[in-house]
């Protein structure tokens, strides 16, 4: 027999006699589950030590006796380390389990450094087998859905399989100095749809139950009932499942919801805690965003209403804490709260169905699970795909640093970043943007920079010298950075080619998600080779890396000049230039561009990003000079883009950013004088409080515990009156305040805007913090003060800012 599946989730189970056998959950095209079993895999590490000595070690492993584990066989294995063949010992064992108790024995006992044993027996497999976790094809014995494999293969196939969804979420309240769950909501993507209670209401849906023990109780059950594929929620690794895992250990309660009756497993992630649930894809869609989507979307709140409003343009129901507290004591209106929780089940199953092909296409290129690469960050999600490709170079992947490593690491001096053209700060017309496609990716590849390509020792590469630096790379071997980071760029390069000649808008979809996903691997490659907790780490990779690339801008720039362009601003991997005679430029640019890449080696490749009516720059906040990453741009269709300003930062209350975009924009226009006056009415309606507290509240998050913290900022002061009013708030929590009218502090002033009136708000403070500094950042760039902005002592000679 054999099948065509999909892989949801890998794992093993061990025999009687101690041995593993793979376990796959898979689908088949028609959406019926299977189960694979693969009983001939077993775990190893390797041993290295001097070559004259490993006869005499491989005999001595042999003849270990351990009482508890079991050496299967032991092998010499040649391989390869940072490039170079070496002799190794595989060390075979019975159960995975076991393996790092034998290796340190073996480790401890004949002095000898060990690799590969803290890969995951589940990885090591998909790894070994060249299995990622998509289509499969399985030979072997079935029945009743369980097929005994004899032999398994990857299959490149451009679809999904019809996976069943459920999106579910938890509401809590405040009862007697305990939290207690209320609600429990699930929807799923083939109709499913119910919520379940302690509450005594009458609502579509809505399924009541007798307690607090029973809605846990209920919980598994529908779960185990509806049998899904996929299980998702938003912020449920840190908020949900610990709460419903504490409630179903204080009522006895087994969370039996995995596949084959599997109970949920509490798993490790280095300092967070997550959970699995064999046999589904558990998604934890908020981990998804905040490790890989959010450096490139507009809000910096996470939370669910945000990232919902950005990704599918509605948002959640309006209710706080303190409203949902109010309606629970006076059992009226129960209706709301149940609505308001089925509504959020529903945005988190609209934004997995958006993020779920993106997540597959990672997973397809690292061999990581989709439970893996949800919570993966950039650094694991590039060592899963150099590790997976080390092992198809038949390479040895170095260990992770140890602690003490890791405080080495740490000392090693910080390396030079970019350069930075020192832009012209004001307002500048007819910009002219150029780009590095891909900049540090392709310097790596043009110029073969890899831990194991530092300093060679051919007498030709040593001439091979790295700008500024006394280092240089081979020119002979390729590394194995390089050769895979070209392949991630080439490959997307056929799949956007793809994109253009397919019809078919669902597999254009699919193929977007995987070019996207291509993207980010290769872009985060150059940060991997400088994260200190890298396998691969090499400091001086990553800075030969910023010095080739502050060689390449500054070669561009020259050119320009050359070419008579004249530089506005540059930094990193761009060139904003204009040009004095505007009817001739795009000749100019055309010209330029030719010239450029015609000189540069491949891939490297500079693009013309596109043509700017007017830009400002603005200066930094001491001294004449202007800042970096700090300016907007106006395109010929009045579309704005923005840089580094306030808009785009979380410190800010929502009406301070949207004072300094209206700013912006009407500076941008020529309308200076519109601009002054559009703030100094902001002012004037905040002193008569025509404003929401929506519009004040300031949101910061807490990157540690609250006992950690030494300066005592406004957040922390609100997150621990919150706490002290019965409010559970932990590491992570964003924290959404204002500033109250008193005595004290600013930081002693700070409330949590759930507990705030609008009348309590000091209205100064944010006329003198927020309001007038984010409208100064921007109008200072043409000379103007807070008190000018006041005044308007200046507006006779704004319009000189603007050249004609």
């Amino acid at each position: 027999m054999e099948k065509i599946l999909f892989v949801l989730d890998v794992d093993y189970v061990l025999t009687k006699e101690e041995k593993p056998v793979i376990r796959l959950f898979c689908k088949d095209e028609e959406g019926k589950n299977f189960i694979v079993y693969y009983p001939k895999f077993l775990p190893y590490f390797y041993v290295y030590c001097e070559e004259e000595k490993i006869d005499e070690i491989v005999e001595k492993i042999k003849n270990l006796k351990l009482q508890d584990a079991k050496i299967e066989a032991v092998e010499i294995a040649e391989k390869k380390f940072y490039g170079k063949k070496k002799k190794f010992i595989k060390v075979i064992i019975n159960n995975p389990k076991k393996v790092p108790k034998i290796r340190k024995f073996i480790k401890d006992t004949f002095s000898v450094d060990t690799y590969e044993y803290d890969i995951p027996f589940y990885k090591r497999f998909l790894i070994d087998f060249n299995i990622s976790p998509s289509w499969i094809k399985v030979y072997g014995k079935e029945k009743d859905g369980k097929i005994l494999a004899e032999r398994i293969e990857n299959v490149e196939l451009s679809k999904l399989p019809k996976l069943k969804i459920l999106a579910f979420d938890i509401e809590m309240i405040e009862e007697r100095d305990s939290e207690k769950i209320i609600l429990i909501s699930f929807v799923s993507n083939y109709g499913f749809k119910k919520c379940i209670g302690t509450l005594d209401v009458n609502y579509e849906n809505y399924e009541k139950v007798g307690s607090e023990k029973d809605l846990i109780r209920r919980f598994v059950e529908i779960i185990k009932e509806e049998d899904v594929d996929i299980i998702c929620g938003y912020n449920t690794d840190g908020f949900d499942i610990p709460k419903i895992k504490e409630k179903a250990e204080k009522y006895g309660i087994e969370l039996r919801i995995g596949r084959e009756n599997s109970k949920i497993k509490s798993v490790k992630r280095g300092f967070v805690r997550t959970f699995k649930v064999p046999g589904r894809i558990y998604l934890d869609i908020y981990v998804f965003v905040d490790h890989i989507l959010s450096p490139n979307i507009k809000t910096e709140i996470l939370t669910l209403d945000a990232v919902a409003k950005e990704f599918l343009g509605y948002g959640k129901k309006e209710m706080t804490f303190k409203e949902m507290q109010q309606i629970y004591q006076l059992k009226e209106n129960l209706e709301k709260i149940v609505e308001y929780n089925i509504w959020d089940s529903e945005l988190v199953l609209k934004l997995c169905e958006l993020f779920l092909p993106l997540i597959f296409s990672i997973s397809k290129i690292t061999y990581l699970l989709p439970f893996d690469t949800c919570r993966n960050t950039y650094s694991q999600l590039v060592e899963a795909y150099f590790l997976r490709n080390a092992f198809l170079e038949n390479e040895i992947a170095p260990n992770r640093p140890k602690k003490e490593e890791l405080e080495i690491r740490r000392l090693i001096a910080k390396y030079k970043g970019a350069i930075v053209f020192e832009p012209k700060v004001g307002i500048n017309e007819n910009i002219y943007v150029f780009d590095f496609r891909s900049l540090y990716p392709t310097i790596i590849i043009a110029h073969n920079i890899s831990p194991e390509t530092f300093n060679c020792e051919h007498k030709d590469c040593k001439e091979n010298k790295v700008p500024e630096l006394n280092y240089h790379f081979c020119k002979i071997n390729k590394g194995l950075i390089p050769k895979y980071l070209d392949f991630l760029i080439e490959e997307r390069k056929k799949i956007k080619k793809k994109m253009k000649e397919e019809k078919n808008e669902e597999i254009r979809k699919i193929l977007d998600n995987y070019q996207y996903a291509l993207k980010i691997i290769s872009n985060a490659t150059y940060g991997y080779m400088g994260y200190i907790a890298a396998r691969w780490y090499k400091k001086e990779c990553a800075e030969s890396v910023t010095a080739y690339g502050r060689y390449y801008i500054q070669k561009i720039a020259d050119i320009a000049k050359n070419f008579g362009f004249e530089i506005i601003y540059g930094d990193t991997d761009s060139l904003m230039l204009t040009y004095k005679n505007k009817e001739e430029s795009m000749k100019k640019v055309n010209e330029f561009l030719n010239f450029v890449n015609s000189s540069l080696p491949k891939p490297m490749e500079l693009e013309f990003r596109g043509f700017y009516i007017r830009g400002i720059f603005v200066k930094k906040r001491e001294g004449e000079k202007g800042a970096k990453k700090r300016y907007a741009l106006l395109s010929e269709n009045n579309e704005i883009e923005i840089r580094g300003f306030e808009t785009v930062r979380r410190d800010w209350c929502k009406l301070a950013k949207e004072v300094q975009r209206k700013v912006i924009e009407l500076v941008l226009n020529k309308k200076v004088d519109e601009a002054i006056k559009y703030v100094k009415n902001v002012i004037e309606k905040l002193r008569k409080y025509e404003f929401e507290i929506d519009d004040v509240t300031i949101y910061e998050q807490l990157t540690k515990s609250i006992k950690e913290y030494k300066q005592i900022s406004p957040h922390v002061i609100a997150a621990k009156k919150a706490i002290e009013r019965g409010i559970k708030i932990s590491e992570g929590s964003i924290i959404p305040f204002v500033i109250k009218k008193g005595k004290g502090s600013i930081s002693d002033r700070a409330e949590m805007s759930i507990f705030t009136k609008k009348e309590d708000i000091d209205v100064e403070y944010y006329i003198t913090n927020q309001i007038l500094p984010a409208a100064t950042r921007v109008l200072k760039a043409l000379g103007l003060s807070e008190v000018d902005i006041i005044s308007q002592t200046k507006q006779k000679t704004l319009f000189s800012f603007f050249k004609s």
